[in-house]
């Protein structure tokens, strides 16, 4: 029976080391202020639409959320991924040369290389526009090819994130809004629909959150760019009891390596009130992501979770609210 392939693209710009010395943690961490001040910020987001909410047409794609942008003025297929700190555009696109390599992206198989920065004179996405800004180019064709479409690059955290974001997989959109209406946006549209409100912490550009399996409590990373859930390989042996259909399978990344893994469904995952029952997990080492940015995730929450209700995700307000 072939496997299925389970893709999961999150990124943390830094460079791997097996050993954090002194020396090597100075140099791990030189490498990330070097790559944040790359980054897309706030002060480069040259034009915001008047509108305080957006609402964006998004298709699935191997379960993963793609969406329209506009690079110099040409509509083209992103993968909106907040796993991604930033815009990355796929150097297969960029007429850039892929062996002219700089530093390095964590992926979450293992580090992948990306290329120098490339200009954009506009990149637009449903009003959010970026003008006049180097970005990064990562051959990402890899990930192009596991979805079978062109993927033009990944919208990341840095053009969106000043937006609460509503996820909703069942109508095919997903929403920003501005955190001064998120309020009454909710009050106005689900009123009558039952909540469950959970905290997050934001570490680099990941949203972290608490979840509960058995009587272990999990630091959960949110990824929108996951077409599956993720825990820690070290959690296996753990977990095993709790797992039904446990296999073998693929996992796929940014970039071009593919690891066999485990893969199970678990049978109770709890998030804040909420209990996720059946859900599919792949078992991956993380040490490598967690060594980016000194984190200390034991998994990522993916399509398995997002898919289930309505789910908003709120960076200002520092939470996520599933609306069922």
């Amino acid at each position: 029976m072939k496997k299925s392939i389970f893709i999961l693209i999150v990124l943390l710009m830094g460079t791997q080391f097996g050993s954090l010395s002194a020396q090597n943690k100075e140099k791990r961490e030189k490498i990330v202020i070097a790559v944040q001040a790359q980054t897309v910020s706030q002060k480069d987001v040259a034009g915001k639409p008047e509108k305080e909410i957006i609402t964006i047409p998004i298709k699935l794609v191997k379960n993963l959320i793609t969406a329209e942008a506009k690079v110099n003025g040409i509509p083209r297929t992103f993968i909106v991924d907040n796993g991604a700190p930033c815009l990355i555009l796929n150097s297969k696109y960029t007429n850039m040369d892929t062996s002219d390599k700089t530093e390095q992206a964590q992926g979450v198989n293992s580090s992948v290389s990306y290329t120098k920065m490339v200009p954009v004179e506009e990149f637009d996405f449903h009003g959010i526009k970026i003008k006049g800004k180097e970005v990064i180019s990562m051959d990402i064709s890899n990930l192009e090819k596991q979805c079978g479409i062109e993927i033009y690059g990944l919208i990341g955290y840095d053009v969106y994130n000043t937006y609460d974001m509503l996820f909703d997989y069942a109508n095919n959109t997903l929403t920003l809004i501005n955190p001064d209406v998120s309020k009454e946006y909710m009050e106005n549209n689900f009123k009558n629909s039952k909540t469950h409100e959970i905290p997050i912490e934001i570490k680099a550009h990941i949203a972290i959150l608490k979840g509960t399996v058995g009587q272990q409590e999990l630091n959960l990373g949110f990824d929108c760019g996951a077409n599956g859930n993720l825990l820690s390989a070290d959690l296996f042996n753990t977990f095993e009891k709790q797992l039904t259909k446990v296999r073998k399978t693929d996992l796929s990344g940014a970039g071009e390596s593919k690891t066999d893994v485990k893969a199970g469904k678990i049978k109770n995952l709890i998030i804040g009130n909420k209990k996720f029952q059946k859900i599919l997990t792949v078992f991956n080492d993380m040490s490598h992501l967690n060594a980016g940015y000194n984190l200390q995730l034991d998994g990522l929450i993916g399509y398995e979770i997002l898919s289930k209700q309505k789910t908003l995700l709120s960076y200002q307000n520092k939470k996520i609210v599933f609306i069922e």
